[in-house]
């Protein structure tokens, strides 16, 4: 009898275990995108925190601030320049993938000339700015002219990818630019070279590399499509020009709020914010990943439907990560900048709540652009920034950083909420225009 309970027993947990990896592995299918993204966001973030480490202790304190001018300039302009039309070639081709080949030449041809326009008024600045310089952070910053035509086309490559869901390969290209730029500084580091030259160098090649890559990928991807669908480069343009507004964070894409901390309240509570905001990216990458699957997916099946699956997602996955790094604020920090930024705890635990809103604030965004609304997210950013910006000022007089990084969170709350309100207005909207061409069509 002992022997047939336990058998029975050991059956029963037999078949649960079998149900559960069953159910796993369904869960796994349906969200390939998503885990796959995720995968490849947290493998990012580990690389990142590495290659921190190693510039920081190659360059020091002086020329680490002159490679963080000398990446933001060229992120910045290559963002502006590329029109938002990597996020449009993502719709149109997810949307509609016989216009994939359209979308794809259309695409290149405009940014050829943004990316050539953009780069020389660039180095012009560039020659204008370092003049009077060392010899070593001139040449750093001719170096960095390379960057914007390698970050537009690897942005233009990644999106042709996300919007045919080669979800394998875009996570491969999605690594281009960091893993080789991991490697080039870990053989500094071993060789025991240093100088601004040299790892602007080894990011500016890193990054053009990657965009040349990625682009002959997804132009060889895309050329076995149908080119049966025309779409014409003004649509590209005005989808593009309605999303970059919602694209470009100023907090977490142009960092305006370091700035006017820097200016308001002084350079010292500027460390302590910049320590506390470094524990924002996991939740950034997060969202971020989640939103690289939501927007392909959304576009291609033409429905809200699964806007809530995303969102569920994003909420579940972000309370528990920033729950855990709040509860752990008072060790993590210390941990890893050391004692002297102990009055960075309760910065950390503010903007980890700021930094919930932002990520959903951007799957929300991500989520009506597959819609075909992209100017959701551009509205809402809108709206934010007009709210934040004089309670920043006013906070930040009264309570110093403490109360400017509460008037980030308000601002943060303000747009996940208005992009909420908008998004769900565009959702009802998309469902009765669906319901009305199924009864035309019936």
């Amino acid at each position: 009898m002992e022997l047939e309970v336990l058998g029975v027993s050991a059956t029963h947990r037999s078949g649960s275990a079998a149900a559960i990896w069953g159910r796993f592995r369904r869960i796994l299918e349906t969200n390939r995108g998503s885990v796959l993204a995720l995968m490849t966001g947290l493998l990012a973030q580990a690389i990142l925190v590495g290659t921190g480490v190693i510039v920081a202790r190659i360059l020091g304190v002086q020329d680490r601030g002159h490679l963080a001018m000398l990446v933001l300039g060229p992120s910045l302009c290559a963002n502006l320049a590329s029109l938002g039309i990597p996020q449009a070639a993502t719709f149109y081709i997810a949307s509609n993938p016989a216009s994939t080949q359209s979308v794809v030449k259309g695409s290149i041809q405009t940014l050829v000339v943004t990316s050539a326009a953009v780069g020389v008024l660039y180095a012009l600045i560039v020659v204008v700015v370092v003049r009077g310089a060392s010899s070593s952070l001139q040449t750093a910053g001719y170096l960095s002219v390379l960057a914007i035509p390698g970050s537009m086309a690897h942005a233009l490559g990644l999106s042709i990818l996300q919007g045919m869901q080669r979800h394998g390969v875009f996570n491969i290209c999605r690594m281009g630019q960091l893993v080789p730029y991991a490697a080039g500084l870990a053989v500094l580091f071993v060789l025991g070279l240093d100088g601004i030259v040299l790892v602007t160098a080894i990011w500016a090649s890193s990054v053009f590399i990657a965009g040349l890559v990625s682009l002959r990928t997804a132009t060889a991807s895309a050329a076995h499509g149908s080119e049966e669908a025309v779409v014409p480069k003004k649509s590209l343009v005005s989808f593009g020009l309605r999303s970059l507004p919602g694209y470009i964070s100023p907090v977490q894409s142009l960092k305006l709020d370091q700035l006017f901390i820097g200016i308001l309240v002084g350079p010292a509570a500027l460390g302590l914010y910049v320590v506390a905001n470094a524990f924002t990216t996991l939740p950034h990458f997060i969202s971020q990943s989640i939103g690289i699957a939501a927007y392909p997916e959304i576009a291609s099946r033409k429905d809200a439907a699964s806007i809530s699956k995303f969102v569920g997602l994003t909420l579940a996955t972000c309370l528990v990560i920033i729950g855990s790094l709040m509860a752990l604020a008072h060790w993590l920090v210390p941990f890893f900048f050391g004692s002297e930024f102990n009055d960075s705890i309760g910065l950390t635990r503010i903007v980890l709540i700021g930094a919930f809103f932002f990520a959903l604030r951007r799957v929300l965004s991500d989520c009506a652009r597959g819609l075909g609304h992209p100017g959701v997210g551009s509205i809402a950013q809108v709206y934010s920034l007009v709210l934040a910006a004089p309670i920043f000022v006013l906070l930040a007089h009264q309570w110093g950083v403490t109360g400017a990084a509460w008037a980030v969170v308000i601002g943060a709350a303000a747009g996940a909420f208005a992009t909420a309100v908008l998004l769900a207005q565009a959702a009802r909207r998309h469902e009765v225009r669906n319901q009305y061409v199924a009864g035309v069509g019936s």
